[in-house]
């Protein structure tokens, strides 16, 4: 993938397919990175991609779960996905609004609790569209805005009682 396409890419919809690409041809920030999933995924380490000259067509990039290397392809969906999720969080935090819709594909419920807490600290606004009772049961019931397609406007929750309203029309058993 040529640099002209990443960055062509990186406001849309395309972005994440890009993500090793866009590491590679803006590595600043990398190091940052690195770090951050380190710490929010125990265990784990991330290295640059790289583009061995055997392999000229193939990106490579490489991750270590323990003492055991391997190609991030191998680590499996949901650490992918956070790479993914955590490279676009680091990319917007001089916006003004970042938007994430339904961020709990693949991941397991503890990454989506610690989300909140990433993102409260990013320094955008954010409006994430999410169905995740572990990222609704995380937030302030003040922070949740419940969006019934039927009405004309969401209703910005009060108490415990709203969220245990979203929960049910999400269609969860959870009784908080």
């Amino acid at each position: 993938v040529e640099c002209e396409t990443v960055t062509r890419s990186v406001q849309t919809h395309r972005a994440s397919r890009h993500f090793r690409n866009y590491w590679r041809y803006f590595p600043e920030g990398f190091d940052r990175f690195a770090a951050f999933v380190s710490r929010t995924w125990p265990g784990m380490a991330i290295y640059p991609p790289e583009k061995p000259e055997m392999l000229a067509k193939t990106l490579r990039m490489m991750c270590r779960e323990g003492a055991l290397p391997g190609e991030l392809y191998w680590a499996g969906f949901g650490f992918q996905i956070w790479c993914q999720l955590l490279t676009h969080i680091f990319r917007a935090s001089d916006d003004a609004l970042l938007v994430i819709d339904e961020p709990e594909i693949y991941l397991h419920p503890d990454v989506q609790r610690q989300l909140l807490s990433i993102l409260r600290d990013l320094g955008p606004d954010v409006l994430i569209a999410t169905h995740s009772t572990e990222i609704m049961t995380e937030a302030d019931p003040a922070e949740i805005i419940m969006i019934d397609k039927t009405g004309r406007a969401g209703r910005r929750l009060k108490d415990i009682r709203g969220v245990q309203q979203a929960l049910d029309a999400v269609g969860s058993v959870q009784n908080i």
